[in-house]
């Protein structure tokens, strides 16, 4: 698969219904935290279930090299050495009521 595929199967997930529904219930009993790991696995869950076929996945926290790790990344079993990595910002807002309007 090719990065672009990703990307586009990417939006696609966070565009669908079902994110957004999930999305909600993590803002609903996770106003008070940061919620980037949370969104993370949403996405990760999501993936993994489009590449049913085991030849390709996504890890969080991974790859680990040298005490740094990248949020998510996809792997290729053909090219594990070049895994398409994403990182996920939070921009916490202190009040979930004041993003409302």
């Amino acid at each position: 698969m090719e990065n672009k595929n990703f990307t586009d199967i990417i939006s696609q997930i966070i565009n669908s219904n079902n994110f957004k529904n999930k999305l909600s219930r993590v803002s609903n009993n996770f106003s008070n935290l940061k919620q980037e790991n949370h969104i993370r696995n949403i996405i990760l869950e999501e993936l993994n279930q489009i590449f049913d076929n085991k030849k390709v996945r996504a890890f969080a926290e991974h790859p680990r090299i040298n005490g740094s790790r990248v949020d998510l990344s996809i792997i290729e079993q053909s090219d594990t050495r070049k895994p398409f990595k994403i990182e996920f910002k939070f921009q916490f807002t202190k009040d979930d009521k004041e993003m409302e309007n």
